[in-house]
């Protein structure tokens, strides 16, 4: 559940509640909007844009051996 409420600058209240939010097994994010998460997470931790899709890309490539794939996700990554 996901619930917000806001006091509107003239005092008025407004709330909203989602019971399924996007994103909760119900509601699941689509391809394009995981990518887009995905990449603005990466951007919250320091990686550039350009990073991200890259390894992105890398990640789709992967046929399970997922040994290779943390080195890639630290901060020092090119």
């Amino acid at each position: 559940m996901a619930r917000v409420e806001i006091t509107l600058n003239d005092g008025t209240q407004r709330e909203a509640t989602l019971e399924l939010p996007k994103g909760e097994p119900e509601t699941p994010l689509s391809p394009d909007e995981m990518e887009a998460k995905f990449i603005e997470l990466m951007a919250f931790a320091g990686h550039d844009r350009p990073h991200a899709r890259s390894l992105l890309q890398q990640i789709d490539q992967l046929d399970g051996d997922l040994s290779s794939l943390w080195p890639r996700l630290s901060r020092e990554s090119p």
